[in-house]
């Protein structure tokens, strides 16, 4: 049943991202920015989905900042997390995003009879508008998703395993995106 609602959270983002992509037909768009004209306004969106045995295990944070600069640390606590930003204005030369897990410690109890499944997606995507009211391609970005396809284990050795050895720490997702 978990399987099912993080398929479906997943179907719906991609749904949501398509249609944001298709809505503004009537808006002139570009892949590169005009001559004379600066950007003046940047939509950032990242997106992680992992599922409810990562949750378990690790700890999950994400920064996001400007220019190499972190400005938020948030603390990831949901399956599917979301974070989007609005600026513009003078633009920052740079914008990013990093959500990485780590395994708690102490390691959180693992039952011999559970198959646990460890699942982790991560998206970014950047808008650029410029001054001349034109809008740039979704510049899209996967990020470094660690694990874009499922691992299952049970038994308390193979688990413990997995968590220790090979995968204590995940790089969810690390976009970064140069505006100017």
């Amino acid at each position: 049943m978990k399987r099912s609602i993080i398929f479906k959270s997943l179907v719906m983002v991609v749904a949501l991202l398509g249609t944001v992509a298709f809505t503004a037909c009537e808006e002139e768009v570009t892949t590169e920015q005009p001559q004379g004209a600066t950007y003046v306004k940047a939509e950032e969106y990242y997106n992680t989905i992992v599922s409810e045995d990562i949750l378990y295990f690790y700890d999950i944070v994400a920064t996001t900042g400007v220019g190499g600069i972190v400005c938020n640390t948030i603390e990831v606590g949901v399956e599917n997390w979301v974070c989007d930003y609005v600026r513009s204005g003078e633009l920052p030369e740079s914008v990013f995003c990093k959500v990485v897990a780590t395994v708690k410690n102490p390691l959180p109890e693992i039952d011999p009879e559970k198959l646990y499944t460890f699942k982790a997606i991560g998206s970014a995507s950047l808008k650029l508008y410029d001054n001349k009211g034109k809008k740039t391609l979704p510049m899209w970005d996967n990020g470094s998703s660690a694990l874009s396809k499922n691992f299952s284990f049970k038994g308390v050795d193979k688990v413990t395993k997995f968590l220790q050895e090979s995968h204590s720490e995940l790089l969810i997702l690390d976009a970064t995106y140069t505006i100017r």
